[in-house]
């Protein structure tokens, strides 16, 4: 018996859709931006670790409670993480493409990327932040914060619309 490739894709596409499961977990399409080198920059650490910081369990309920939002953010292969040194190295555009190549295998939707930060907000499924926390592109994954901002003596509170 001969398969032709438009063959072998049917045959993919239909054992796919065959499996209820597989239909009903299906990605999202992958996310497509123009990235740049990030510069490497100073960042400010939180004082004491936060729990999602050190605590798998504590990154997974604290992104399922904000309804899977978190920012995930991107950095070298060979680059410390910020959070130990309190400074992001430089990115490569190519680190960048290849962690939303790594999210977009965990069926991670990014919802937004902040190019000038080499981060991007994203909605996670259930262990996708567990699955990827340790990965060598990813500098940190925290929730999607939700904050005030203060300035010229009055605060104001920051609103963003989920998509």
């Amino acid at each position: 018996m001969r398969f032709t490739t438009a063959g072998v894709v049917i045959f993919a596409v239909v054992g796919a859709c065959a499996d209820p499961q597989a239909a009903t977990e299906a990605c999202p399409s992958q996310f497509v931006a123009h990235v740049q080198d990030v510069p490497g920059v100073a960042m400010d650490v939180p004082p004491e670790p936060r729990p999602w910081d050190t605590s798998a369990t504590a990154l997974e309920q604290v992104i399922a409670q904000r309804d899977g939002h978190a920012v995930v953010a991107f950095k070298a292969p060979d680059s410390a993480r910020a959070l130990k040194t309190g400074r992001r190295a430089a990115v490569p555009a190519s680190a960048i493409e290849q962690g939303f190549d790594l999210l977009a295998a965990h069926c991670v939707a990014v919802l937004d990327y902040w190019g000038l930060i080499g981060a991007a907000h994203v909605r996670m499924p259930p262990g996708a932040p567990t699955a990827i926390r340790d990965n060598d592109l990813v500098d940190y994954i925290e929730p999607r914060q939700w904050g005030s901002v203060q300035g010229s003596g009055r605060a104001f509170s920051e609103t963003v619309a989920a998509r």
